[in-house]
């Protein structure tokens, strides 16, 4: 991960951007080098698709609704059960950060461990720990806070959609989870309430280094596309 100004960028093992996310208009760019494209997703293009989502499973629904019950609740479970598998990999919500009072330091970056907490009807649940550092203790904090906040704010999208009993799975990155005006993690270990996999997130080094200024821009000559036009 590569931050600069307003730029998040991303890079490949060889190198390559991958990815470029831009603060200031909030569009995530996704870079295709083998069909020398770039597709832009943002809040109103997660919408897009949410809304196009919520159709098509009311299509499904009104297809299946003149038969037997029986054939019904076994034509939506068989449905449910396509997307099984990747529910079973994505996160669970989290409600509440508790700071347990004890600090912590990660890349050189000071920060404070916090309960992650996610509250039900019969009581709380503990799903991990989280070291969280102020956002002005990390380079370019602000760009990255504002980074993982659209994230955040796509997955919500995508799981307020309209889609009645069917929960469609939402895969973000586990640094998304605390993202806030004044708050970013640093280190994030869960229990496998959070998710089916054991999973664990860490700053390891932080540097301050010169960059050609191309990593922050789409390649030259490389088709533009909205996400909601492969829909």
């Amino acid at each position: 991960m590569v931050v600069g100004g307003a730029s998040v960028a991303f890079l490949s093992d060889s190198n390559e951007l991958s990815s470029l996310y831009n603060s200031e208009t909030g569009d995530l760019w996704l870079i295709d080098h083998e069909h020398r494209q770039a597709q832009q997703i943002n809040r109103k293009e997660v919408q897009i698709f949410a809304d196009r989502l919520a159709i098509e499973v009311a299509k499904f629904e009104a297809s299946i609704a003149s038969l037997p019950d029986d054939e019904r609740d076994l034509s939506m479970t068989r449905f449910e059960q396509l997307f099984e598998r990747a529910n079973q990999r994505a996160a669970r919500q989290v409600d509440e950060f508790v700071p347990q009072d004890r600090a912590g330091e990660f890349a050189g970056i000071s920060c404070q461990w916090h309960d992650m907490i996610e509250h039900q009807s019969t009581g709380d649940k503990l799903l991990g720990v989280a070291c969280l550092a102020e956002t002005h203790l990390v380079a370019q904090g602000q760009a990255l806070t504002s980074f993982f906040s659209d994230l955040v704010a796509f997955s919500n999208i995508v799981k307020n959609a309209d889609t009645g009993p069917i929960q469609f799975p939402v895969i973000g990155n586990l640094m998304a989870l605390p993202s806030g005006p004044g708050m970013m993690a640093i280190k994030i270990s869960n229990s496998p309430d959070l998710s089916s996999r054991k999973a664990e997130m860490e700053v390891i080094s932080a540097s301050t280094e010169r960059h050609l200024s191309d990593q922050y821009q789409i390649p030259a000559g490389y088709r533009q596309q909205r996400f909601s036009e492969s829909l």
